[in-house]
C-alpha cells in the first residue's frame, strides 16, 4: 500500500479509501412511475388492522405548484422503500418529496389526496402540542395531504421552489 500510495498521492489515496461514487441523478417521472405502487398487500393490511380499499390513496392529482397545470402525486419504491413522488409542470418535472421514507409492513397504513386551497390550522393550534413554528397556512394551490390510518397527517406545500411540510394531526 505504501508503493501505491507513493504513486497515486494523498488525494487519490484519500479516493481509493472511501470508494468511488458517481453523482446523483435525477429520475424522471416515467421512471418512477414504472415502479409505483398501484396496490397495497390484503395481508399487510390484515396484519395492521387497516380498513382501506387495496388502491385507495395511494394517487393525489392538483396543481401543487401553483401554475395552472394539474399533477400528480403517488407512491413509488425506491431501494426497497416507499417514498411520495410530485410530478409536477404537466409530467415534466419530478420531485421526491423529503423526509418520507416508509419500509415494509406498515407502508399499508399510509395514503395520500389533494388538499384544496384555504386556510389550514396546524396540529399547535388544534391542541397536540406547545410548539407552534406555523399556526395555520393560507394555501392559493393545492397540496399534498398524507395520512397514518387512525394516526398522524399532515401536507406537504410547495413554497420558494421546493415541498415544505406541515403535520395537522398526531
Amino acid at each position: 500500500m505504501k508503493h501505491v500510495a507513493a504513486l497515486l498521492g494523498p488525494s487519490s489515496l484519500l479516493l481509493l479509501f472511501l470508494g468511488f461514487s458517481a453523482p446523483a441523478t435525477a429520475q424522471t417521472c416515467a421512471e418512477y412511475a414504472a415502479d409505483r405502487v398501484i396496490e397495497r398487500s390484503a395481508y399487510d393490511q390484515r396484519a395492521h388492522g387497516v380498513r382501506l380499499a387495496p388502491d385507495a390513496h395511494l394517487t393525489a392529482v392538483g396543481d401543487f405548484d401553483g401554475d395552472g397545470r394539474k399533477d400528480e402525486a403517488f407512491f413509488t419504491l425506491v431501494d426497497g422503500n416507499h417514498v411520495v413522488v410530485a410530478c409536477l409542470e404537466g409530467g415534466k418535472r419530478a420531485v421526491r418529496i423529503p423526509r418520507f421514507k416508509v419500509r415494509g409492513l406498515h407502508f399499508c397504513c399510509y395514503g395520500l389526496y389533494a388538499l384544496p386551497p384555504g386556510i389550514h390550522l396546524a396540529r399547535c393550534v388544534l391542541g397536540y402540542d406547545g410548539r407552534c413554528d406555523v399556526p395555520e397556512l393560507e394555501l392559493d394551490h393545492d397540496a399534498i395531504g398524507f395520512f397514518r390510518y387512525e394516526s398522524a397527517g399532515g401536507f406537504f406545500y410547495w413554497s420558494d421552489g421546493r415541498f415544505r411540510e406541515i403535520w395537522t394531526s398526531d
